[in-house]
């Protein structure tokens, strides 16, 4: 293939949003690029987001803040519950307006990701392209991908999730010239299954918090004998299951039915209904069972290649500012 300034691994929110960086280059600047993207089909996760607020002056330089101001609600605060509901304390998030002048904001993942698409050409994004190894020398970076395609650009950035092929490609080779911290090679613990999704439009006659002109958390501690946690947001009607298991095995083979059906019939700490209430709600196509893993690398960058987002950090957040916001731990 032939050659460009800049290859993006990946066309989640970290791609995308470096995208449109490079596309708001004056046009006697404008830099060449490609994203390369493993999905024949873009489909954002059904699960809320949340930017942090020293995001939204970028935002706002890309031009996109107007849009996601529309589809957001600010964060008021996080509200901790014991197992049995009684109140265990609140974590007020004003300071983001103090500090920052800005609130944080929440909203569906889907729809930050379908605003954020809408300011890159379709031209830019290659579906279908999954990267199997990378290259690299003075000159430039390749990118095999596994239909035997290649790509070649000058630098190469790699936002392509928690199991970066990029990042895997630049770890094994810096680690063969002995320039890789051994914590970097150690493997990502797994011992999570999360089940995430977004309700319909629920009703506010039903769920009065929906009438505020803020969001709120409200997080369930299962405690020790209730091996699960939930965290539920009220404007988009979040629903997730996050199911623990010493055996990565054992949970793997937990299908979204068995996760939800556990919590079907607890009652859901918005004081209306159960859990049971909200799966109902949700459509089958905005349930997504995921892994759920945490881990830091040190190393972020190497030759010509550097790591954004999960690539670089995993289970943090995506450019430093986005959090993922899971419903139901267990």
């Amino acid at each position: 293939m032939g050659r460009t300034k800049i290859l993006i691994a990946g066309a989640g929110i970290s791609g995308l949003a470096i995208a449109i960086m490079l596309e708001r280059l004056p046009e006697d600047k404008k830099v060449d690029y490609l994203i390369l993207e493993r999905s024949v089909m873009m489909s954002a996760m059904g699960s809320a987001v949340s930017l942090h607020t020293a995001v939204i002056p970028l935002l706002k330089q890309l031009g996109v803040w107007p849009e996601i101001e529309r589809i957001s609600k600010p964060m008021s605060h996080f509200c901790i519950k014991r197992a049995d509901g009684s109140d265990l304390g609140n974590v007020d998030y004003a300071y983001g307006d103090l500090e920052y002048s800005y609130y944080g904001v929440v909203m569906a993942r889907p729809e930050l990701h379908a605003i954020l698409m809408s300011h890159v050409p379709s031209s830019k994004i290659m579906l279908g392209k999954r990267i199997v190894a990378t290259s690299q020398d003075d000159t430039g970076v390749s990118c095999h991908c596994g239909d035997s395609t290649i790509y070649h650009a000058d630098i190469l950035i790699g936002a392509d999730g928690a199991y970066s092929a990029v990042r895997q490609s630049l770890y094994k080779d810096l680690w063969a010239h002995g320039n890789l911290p051994r914590q970097d090679i150690s493997p990502i613990k797994l011992d999570q299954v999360v089940v995430v999704g977004i309700t319909e439009p629920l009703s506010p006659t039903d769920y009065p918090m929906l009438k505020e002109d803020v969001c709120q958390f409200r997080i369930v501690l299962g405690g020790h004998d209730r091996p699960y946690t939930v965290k539920l947001d009220a404007p988009q009607g979040t629903l997730v299951n996050n199911n623990r298991n010493a055996d990565w095995s054992v949970a793997e083979t937990e299908s979204i039915d068995e996760i939800c059906s556990q919590m079907r019939t607890k009652r859901n700490p918005f004081g209306f209904g159960t859990y049971g209430d909200l799966i109902d709600k949700t459509p089958r196509h905005m349930i997504s069972r995921v892994m759920f893993e945490e881990k830091g690398f040190r190393t972020w960058y190497g030759g010509r290649t550097v790591l954004i987002g999960d690539g670089n950090v995993v289970g943090s957040h995506e450019l430093g500012c986005l959090e993922e916001l899971p419903v139901i731990f267990k």
